[in-house]
């Protein structure tokens, strides 16, 4: 119960920084261009089940992964991004599973889904978070990643 009130209140802050940063931003970059998200909305604002995505980003430090840091990158610029997560995938994607049980987000790769609103900008924010490797994923792999037909482009990023 307790850690359950703990994550809740990590996320009521996380919410409420998520809102000032985007609030900053906006105000800072309004002459920035504006992308689109699948939905058809321009990139802003954090839902809550991103704020639990990037709560687990925050918790994810490990190596050269500064987890809280990406995050306060990643909500200061929010116009660039449509939605993060970060994960494992292929053959060990249950790692996760296994370590759950000692409070670790077993994690190496971060997903963003952008916006289109400056592809480079949001590359060279990446190009600060000391990650090993950076790719772009776009064309008809992104469209089948995604399940949908729109052009979109994912930028991964990932720490060994």
């Amino acid at each position: 119960m307790r850690a359950l009130a703990l994550t809740a209140t990590g996320l009521v802050l996380l919410l409420a920084l998520g809102g000032a940063a985007a609030s900053f931003s906006s105000s800072k970059n309004t002459a920035a261009a504006v992308g689109s998200c699948p939905n058809g909305k321009p990139a802003k604002g954090v839902t809550k089940i991103q704020a639990i995505q990037l709560d687990l980003l925050r918790r994810s430090s490990f190596n050269n992964l500064d987890g809280p840091q990406v995050v306060r990158d990643l909500l200061s610029h929010r116009q660039l991004w449509c939605a993060a997560l970060i994960d494992r995938l292929g053959s060990d994607a249950l790692i996760k599973l296994r370590d759950l049980d000692d409070n670790y987000w077993n994690v190496d790769t971060l997903y963003v889904l952008s916006s289109g609103a400056n592809d480079p900008a949001l590359a060279r924010l990446a190009g600060r978070w000391h990650s090993d490797a950076r790719s772009w994923v776009g064309g008809s792999a992104a469209s089948q990643l995604l399940g949908d037909s729109r052009p979109r482009r994912i930028l991964e990023v990932w720490w060994d």
